[in-house]
């Protein structure tokens, strides 16, 4: 695989440990704490091969990031694994492009299990 995850997570510490779970794991993370920097990063020509976002995110909300995202021809084709503290947004995250939704406290294992996926790591 090449090129980076993106984590964008308002929360430092969150951020911090879904950095290390990938990191150690093998691969090469960047990450953002607010909405307007992930998608930033994400429309780069040094693009992610996926993102994982958080749907309570301040100003833009995962949801909004997560459909401009997949309005726009440079992002659209990124794999993007929703990350937040309700199971009900489940649903809605899938119908507006995610490959996944996991619910917090996020085991590392499904982290792992649902990036090789959404990568076709499997």
């Amino acid at each position: 695989m090449s090129g980076y995850l993106l984590v964008v997570e308002q929360e430092n510490s969150t951020r911090m440990r879904l950095q290390e779970i990938l990191q150690n794991s093998g691969f090469v993370t960047k990450a953002a704490s607010s909405g307007d920097e992930g998608l930033r990063l994400s429309f780069s020509d040094d693009k992610p091969s996926l993102i994982i976002l958080e749907w309570q995110m301040p100003v833009l909300t995962g949801l909004e990031i997560l459909t401009l995202l997949k309005l726009n021809e440079r992002s659209k084709a990124i794999p993007v694994i929703m990350v937040g503290g309700e199971q009900q947004w489940e649903e809605q995250a899938r119908k507006a492009g995610a490959y996944s939704f996991l619910t917090k406290p996020i085991a590392s294992n499904t982290l792992l299990l649902n990036i090789r996926g959404a990568l076709g790591l499997v």
